[in-house]
Order: structure tokens, then sequence, then C-alpha cells
């Protein structure tokens, strides 16, 4: 059986973060390794609490990676991907409430077929940020929500990680939509009712101006990709 590595970033909010080790440990009886990415949080808390789980979590393996100066979503993740080991990476925010066993539903999948991404939720609709002009016509890109990205570990070493240049946050996902969409590689969603994401419970408490970051990264976005596809398409 494929071995799983569930990576959760975090900065501050560290009962966000303990709750959801609390929700693993109650409702996951398999083996998990959870790596927790601390994004140079500075709470006085966490470090006792970290210490706590890693003492008391019996059924997984807690471990911890900690980020010297605070460098966001992708890149923690990143990091959080480089200290894991196992077969099938999930990639969970902390903002997600965990109500039952999710994980067999993405073995299911995955085992049904390796060459997948998948998405706590896919968005194939125009949510106002995922459209790219290619050949002069307007295309949509779905994309897996990034509270919940899932894969195996031989598709998530062909993706690179995600891109550094989206900085800290934000079209990180829409980006592995594009890749998963230029490479072939299916998208599925999850669906599970095991899960709630409470929408940016962190981010958005950090960043007042956090439209305009958006804005920027999606021009980032548009010129990383458009060319891409356009070659492709010429190119057939």
């Amino acid at each position: 059986m494929k071995s799983v590595s569930v990576i959760i970033p975090f900065y501050n909010h560290w009962e966000m973060t303990h709750q959801r080790l609390v929700e693993l440990y109650r409702f996951i009886p398999e083996p998990l390794e959870i790596v927790l990415v601390d994004d140079c949080s500075t709470e006085r808390d966490v470090t006792g609490g970290i210490k706590w789980w890693q003492s008391n979590m019996h059924t997984h393996k807690v471990l911890y990676v900690w980020n010297k100066v605070n460098v966001g979503f992708g890149m923690s993740h990143n990091r959080g991907y480089k200290a894991s080991s196992g077969d099938i990476v999930i990639f969970l925010s902390n903002d997600v409430v965990i109500r039952g066993n999710f994980i067999p539903s993405i073995r299911d999948i995955i085992n049904s077929d390796n060459n997948v991404i998948i998405g706590g939720r896919l968005i194939y609709w125009d949510s106002g940020w995922n459209t790219i002009s290619i050949l002069g016509k307007k295309s949509i890109i779905t994309y897996p929500e990034g509270w919940l990205i899932s894969t195996t570990r031989e598709v998530w070493d062909k993706v690179g990680g995600f891109d550094k240049k989206y900085g800290k946050f934000d079209a990180e996902d829409i980006d592995i939509g594009a890749w998963a969409l230029y490479n072939d590689v299916k998208l599925v969603s999850l669906d599970s009712p095991s899960l709630t994401h409470l929408s940016g419970r962190t981010i958005n408490n950090l960043y007042s101006n956090r439209m305009d970051y958006t804005k920027k990264n999606i021009e980032v976005l548009k010129n990383k990709w458009e060319k891409l596809f356009e070659e492709k398409l010429i190119n057939g």
C-alpha cells in the first residue's frame, strides 16, 4: 500500500493547526506522515505544541520544518514536500475542517489512474481569474483550489513544485491547473463530505491589499502560459 504524506503549512493561529492534528488523529486510522511547515510564526505556544504532538501522535509520524523567514503558501508547501517521503502527497491548508476519513477516496482515484492531480474542489467555470487568451480566443483554465491538492510523488516531481514566481500566495493553484492541461494530466475533484474549507482564514486577516497582489499574479500567470499554449497549438 502506498504511503501518504500530509503537508500542512501554517503561520501563527496555532489553534487551527492543533485542531487539524486532533482531527487527523481522530478520523484517520492508517499511519500518515504529517509534515508541519512553520512559516516563521511568532506565537510562543507553537514550539511546545509541536513537541507535544511529536510525543503523543502515536498513529502518525509528525515532522517539523521551520522557515527562517515568512515565504508564504507555495514555498512553504515546497519545503514540506522536500522533507516528506510518502508515495502519495496531500497539500492541505490548516483552515480545512476534517470530519471523516478522506484518505481512501484519494487512494481510490490514484489507484484507478496514476496520471492525475486531485483537488478538494475543481473550478471549471470562469471565476474571474482563470481565463487566458489563446490565439485570440478566451479560454478557461480548470484548476484545483489550493486548500487541498493531492497526487503521486512521481507526478509532483514532474510539476516541479509550486512556482516561486507567484510569491507568497494566489494563482499557484491556477498555475497547477494550467500545467495539468498543458501536460495532459487529468484533474479530478475529490468533493469529500468529510472536508469543509473555511476559506482564507489566515491570508485574508494578514493582507489588506490582497486584491492588488492577486491581480499582479494573474498577469504573471498570463505571461507564463498564453505563449506556451499558443506555441503548442501552432506546433500541433
